[in-house]
C-alpha cells in the first residue's frame, strides 16, 4: 500500500469511527437531547459526505485504472441510482451518509473495517449504560409478560442494547478469530445474559448465544471449518438471505392462519404486523415514503401501532421490490465470496444475520449492523488484496 492510499484508508476509518458514535448516540440513545438538534444532524451527515469525496480524490490520485470491472461497475451504478429512492423515503442526509460510506468501504481493508465498528459500538454501548445508571440520561422502563419491568437501559428503547450487542459479538468475534481465549468468550456469554435479564429481548439473546457457541465450537473444540469445507452446508449457508427471504414471505402470504398463530405467538406479534403492514401499505417498485405509528409520549404502545420490525417485509414496503431484490443479492454475494474464500466465522455470522432481519429491522441499518457495510466489497475491483486479515 502506497503512501496516498494508507492516507485514504485511515480518513475513512477516521470518518468511520465519529459517524458511527455520532449516529448510534443521537438515533439510538437518550443522550439525543446533548447532541444537537437537526441542523446539527444534517450538518454532520454533509460533513461526513464531503470527506468521503475528499478521500476518493486521494485514492484517484493513487491508482491508476488499468482495467474495468464491468459487472461491478454496473453494480455499483444501478445501487447508487436505487439508492436515490432510499434516500428520499427514509432519513435524507443521513441515508445519503450512510450510503456514501458503503460505497467508499469498497477499498478499505474488511477487517479494519470490523475493529473500528466494534471499538465504537462498544464505546457507545458502554458510555450509555453506565450514564444511564449514574442518571446523566433517562431510561425507558416497560412491563415485560411476566409482571417485572424492562429496562431500555439509556437507549431510546428497551431491545436497542441488546441490539448493539449482538451485532458488537459478531464483529468482535470475527477478528479475533482464532486468537480468542476463554475468558474473552466468558465475558461475552455474560454481557449477553445480563442484557437479557434487564432488557427481555430474545432475539438478540439467542442469537447471540448461537455466535459464542459456534465461535467456542469452531475455534477451541473442533478447531476445523464446518461450513466452508462442506459443499452443500456452504450453498445453503451462500443462499441464507435469499432462503430467510423466502421463508418470511411465505408466511406473510401462504401459510396457514393456524401456523401463522403460531409463528406470530413465538415472535411477539411481529409476523401480524409484517402482514397488516403489506395489506395497509402495498408494495412498489420503488417504495413509498411511510410513517410508521409506534410510541406514544408516555412511552406506551399508540393503539394505530403499525411498525413493521421484519427488515425484508419494511424494505419490500418502504424501499420497493427492485431495490430489496438488489440488497438481497448483494448480501448473498458476500456471504457466497465468505464461504468461497474460507471466512467461516463470517459465513456463519451472516448466516445469523439473514435469521435477524426477519423479525427485526436492523439488517441494513450501519448504525447498528457491520455487515452493512460490507456490501462496498460487492463494487471493489480489488477485493482479493483488500480482505485480507
Amino acid at each position: 500500500m502506497n503512501a496516498q492510499d494508507k492516507i485514504a484508508e485511515n480518513l475513512f476509518l477516521g470518518i468511520l469511527f465519529v459517524w458511527l458514535i455520532y449516529m448510534s448516540l443521537y438515533i439510538t440513545t437518550n443522550f439525543q437531547p446533548f447532541l444537537g438538534g437537526n441542523i446539527v444532524l444534517k450538518s454532520f451527515s454533509a460533513l461526513t459526505i464531503i470527506l468521503l469525496a475528499f478521500k476518493e480524490l486521494i485514492s484517484l490520485k493513487a491508482n491508476s485504472i488499468s482495467s474495468i470491472d464491468y459487472r461491478k461497475t454496473i453494480t455499483l451504478i444501478l445501487f447508487a441510482a436505487l439508492s436515490i429512492s432510499y434516500v428520499i423515503h427514509n432519513d435524507g442526509l443521513i441515508s445519503l451518509s450512510m450510503i456514501a460510506l458503503i460505497i467508499s468501504s469498497r477499498n478499505i481493508n474488511l477487517f479494519s473495517i470490523l475493529k473500528i465498528f466494534t471499538i465504537a459500538e462498544f464505546i457507545v454501548l458502554f458510555i450509555t449504560i453506565i450514564s444511564s445508571k449514574i442518571g446523566l440520561i433517562s431510561t425507558l422502563y416497560m412491563p415485560s409478560d411476566d409482571g417485572a419491568f424492562r429496562s431500555s437501559l439509556g437507549f431510546g428503547y428497551v431491545s436497542f442494547a441488546s441490539h448493539h450487542a449482538f451485532f458488537i459479538i459478531c464483529s468482535y468475534l470475527i477478528i479475533r478469530n482464532k486468537k480468542i481465549r476463554y475468558l474473552e468468550l466468558i465475558f461475552l456469554l455474560l454481557l449477553t445474559i445480563y442484557l437479557y435479564k434487564v432488557t427481555g429481548t430474545s432475539s438478540p439473546f439467542y442469537l447471540s448465544l448461537l455466535a459464542i457457541f459456534y465461535d467456542l465450537l469452531i475455534e477451541k473444540i473442533l478447531k476445523k471449518k464446518v461450513i466452508v469445507n462442506n459443499k452443500v452446508l456452504g450453498f445453503l449457508t451462500s443462499m441464507s438471505f435469499i432462503i430467510a427471504f423466502m421463508v418470511i414471505i411465505y408466511f406473510c402470504t401462504l401459510a396457514s392462519p393456524q401456523l401463522v398463530a403460531v409463528v406470530d405467538g413465538v415472535v411477539h406479534n411481529r409476523l401480524h404486523l409484517s402482514i397488516e403492514g403489506m395489506k395497509s401499505f402495498g408494495i412498489t417498485s420503488f417504495g413509498q415514503k411511510v410513517n410508521f405509528i409506534t410510541l406514544d409520549i408516555f412511552g406506551n404502545y399508540s393503539g394505530q401501532y403499525n411498525y413493521i420490525d421484519s427488515s425484508y417485509i419494511q424494505s419490500l414496503v418502504v424501499n420497493g421490490w427492485i431495490y430489496t431484490a438488489l440488497i438481497i443479492y448483494l448480501f448473498t454475494y458476500i456471504t457466497k465470496w465468505a464461504v468461497n474464500h474460507g471466512y467461516e466465522l463470517l459465513a456463519a455470522f451472516l448466516v445469523l444475520a439473514a435469521i435477524q432481519g426477519m423479525f427485526d429491522p436492523q439488517m441494513f441499518v450501519l448504525w447498528y449492523s457491520p455487515f452493512a457495510i460490507i456490501l462496498g466489497k460487492c463494487f471493489d475491483s480489488e477485493t482479493k488484496s483488500k480482505w485480507r486479515n
